[in-house]
């Protein structure tokens, strides 16, 4: 159903001479929400999150988003977990953030194989709690699962000079940065492949051990 009201949020085959096709989906935002709405009706996590962004989107009218959001969120949801810790985290005025009740969200986010909601819990660690190695097993996670985004920081941070961005305190390690180098290749070449046994395989280096991501550098 998400996938499907996506092709409608897009009209993504009505393209070219494609469009007369017998698989061509028109744009059709009615049929989106209306399939939104039929995940919430089935209670799906994913159709509460989604319906509302609707909402919050214009698509929808007199209804509560926050509603439906706190319903994603009370399901467990990880992009709705993520979005309530950066509220926590980041939203409130300077003194009054509470990363320790941010924190129990991305933690639970964590814990679930969503590659957007793992960048957005490594993003936390390393900016609002400065905990870079648990940053680094964030980043590693998301990228064993294909993230682009994931994949880019572990390419970089082993690097003689890395940008700030991508410091996360590891010394430079030319075997490290080139077999990441390898792995984004492989990941341009093919959006949808994912490394399974990459932190088995290849942990951290100790200090930042994956079995233990809690535990800081010295």
């Amino acid at each position: 159903m998400y996938n499907l009201a996506g092709h409608y949020k897009t009209g993504e085959y009505e393209r070219n001479d494609e469009v007369d096709h017998p698989t061509a989906v028109k744009k059709d935002i009615d049929k989106m929400v209306a399939l939104h709405y039929q995940m919430v009706k089935l209670e799906v996590p994913l159709g509460y999150y989604t319906f509302a962004m609707d909402i919050n989107n214009g698509y929808v009218r007199d209804a509560n988003a926050a509603l439906y959001f706190g319903k994603a969120v009370e399901l467990g949801y990880p992009l709705a977990l993520t979005s309530r810790g950066n509220y926590y985290a980041f939203s409130l005025p300077r003194g009054e953030q509470r990363y320790d009740i941010a924190e129990q969200y991305f933690k639970c986010a964590g814990k679930q194989d969503n590659t957007k909601a793992l960048i957005e819990v490594a993003q936390f660690y390393k900016i609002a709690k400065g905990n870079k190695a648990l940053a680094a097993y964030y980043y590693q996670k998301a990228a064993s699962l294909g993230s682009i985004d994931g994949m880019m920081v572990l390419t970089n941070m082993f690097l003689e000079n890395p940008a700030p961005i991508f410091n996360l305190g590891y010394i430079p390690a030319p075997e490290q940065a080139a077999f990441y180098v390898g792995l984004d290749r492989q990941l341009d070449a093919n959006k949808g492949i994912t490394f399974p046994n990459l932190m088995k395989d290849h942990p951290l280096p100790r200090r930042y051990d994956a079995d233990n991501p809690d535990v800081r550098p010295e």
